[in-house]
């Protein structure tokens, strides 16, 4: 997740590495977790272009209209993350269900190779934007990873989580003091989705992201 504002970064640090652990002491190490997160740097080793929210949306309506197997994938997701009545967006918000499953995988895939041949490289990220309770700035979903290098790395320590937790938390409820639920509506979605797709059997999903979590730390969506 690409993020600029310095409470962005308190966010992502503070609450989503509070998430993590949580995960971690439910799933152990079943979906390619690891023990701990690091905190990269990234820099664009080439011009990187985002996806505009109507560009992404008339990709996804081509696949929708012409891939029976695209639509029943995203008809499933958008049941699973509904949050609008625009299926689009509920299918941006699903986007997190990759590496989840196979077929989940193979045809959000599809999607983000529609944008790729156009020559984009990430979408914006509507649900840390708008629906998760995160309400980032401009959280972007990057999928080329070939025109980004890793510039830095560090662990992303407990005591900074817990620092940054304490910061970003008030100020997240503040900004959804009427959707104060929202931080666990996502996360509980994709429970759903784990329990429906059989994750535990799902053995080369957790390798894949096993070995994404070792060269990125954590994944950058989403």
């Amino acid at each position: 997740m690409a993020h600029i504002e310095k409470m962005d970064k308190m966010k992502y640090r503070g609450i989503y590495g509070n998430e993590r652990i949580k995960k971690r002491e439910i799933f152990g190490n079943n979906f390619g977790l690891g023990d701990r997160d690091n905190i990269y740097t990234f820099k664009a080793a080439k011009d990187v272009k985002i996806a505009p929210n109507r560009t992404a949306k008339k990709a996804f309506n081509k696949l929708y209209r012409e891939d029976k197997e695209f639509r029943s994938v995203a008809n499933e997701l958008g049941k699973a993350f509904e949050k609008s009545k625009d299926p689009y967006k509920n299918f941006n918000v699903g986007l997190v269900a990759r590496g989840h499953d196979e077929k989940y995988t193979k045809n959000i895939d599809k999607f983000y190779s529609s944008l790729k041949k156009k020559g984009f490289s990430g979408v914006q990220d509507m649900n840390d934007k708008k629906y998760s309770g995160y309400r980032t700035k401009n959280p972007t979903i990057f999928f080329d990873h070939s025109k980004i290098n890793v510039s830095g790395k560090k662990v992303l320590t407990d005591k900074q989580i817990k620092k940054d937790f304490r910061k970003a938390m008030p100020v997240a409820l503040g900004q959804n003091a009427v959707h104060s639920g929202k931080f666990m509506g996502t996360a509980a979605a994709v429970t759903g989705l784990v329990g429906y797709a059989k994750h535990k059997e799902n053995k080369d999903v957790r390798e894949n992201d096993q070995d994404y979590n070792k060269k990125y730390g954590k994944k950058v969506r989403k």
